[in-house]
């Protein structure tokens, strides 16, 4: 299965990708980075997910959806194309899904502290243009009409867990949160960091975590 956020729908979402790219060596799929995940081998012979691309060693690249990450461990991928036998522990794609999720949430505190993102809809009332809203998983439709229909935004990200919302922002669950448009180069890196790996999150989340 091939991954569903291509190159050309993240374009049109106004995400400006990385150059590099890589092949999946389930799908044969090239793409570019951001929407594959790096699996390399732990000096103990175990499968590590090198989400940030940081760590050293031979590296395979999978799509990031949860379906052919599963495809490569059943079917002992791993091993082949790195050449050694390769551990998996029976949770490994549960640990991914929190790990990707604990990183979306560290992108999102990041944000607020260097103040590109605004929560609360009270709050986003009062901001005339927006360069991203993000929609909470328990969001009133009404609500939301409202603030689109206000904010303008340039783009939306739907169903974003409203726990997380409120993790970064010191309350139990927040239905809305705003990206502020910014001329700084690093901020607006912040932004497109979160959108790409919110989509490699959604794309190996369980179906009912996915929103």
């Amino acid at each position: 299965m091939s991954s569903p956020y291509t190159s050309p729908e993240l374009e049109q979402a106004n995400i400006k990708l990385p150059r590099p790219q890589r092949k999946c060596i389930i799908t044969g799929e090239i793409a570019d980075k951001a929407v594959l995940i790096r699996f390399v081998v732990s000096p103990d012979g175990e499968l590590v997910a090198d989400t940030g691309n940081k760590l050293g060693g031979r590296g395979v690249w999978v799509s990031a959806v949860r379906e052919t990450i599963n495809q490569a461990i059943s079917g002992n991928q791993f091993s082949r194309h790195l050449k050694q036998t390769v551990r998996i522990s029976d949770n490994f794609l549960d640990n991914l899904d929190r790990r990707l999720a604990d990183q979306l949430i560290a992108r999102l505190s990041m944000m607020r502290k260097v103040g590109v993102l605004v929560a609360g809809g009270g709050k986003l009332r009062s901001q005339a243009l927006l360069s991203g809203l993000l929609i909470g998983d328990d969001a009133s439709p009404r609500e939301t009409q409202k603030l689109v229909s206000g904010c303008r935004p340039d783009w939306i990200e739907k169903g974003i867990p409203s726990v997380w919302l409120g993790q970064v922002s010191g309350s139990t669950s927040v239905a809305y949160a705003g990206v502020l448009r910014s001329a700084s180069s690093a901020e607006r890196r912040l932004e497109t960091l979160f959108r790409t790996e919110l989509r490699r999150w959604r794309g190996v989340a369980k179906a009912n975590d996915k929103r």
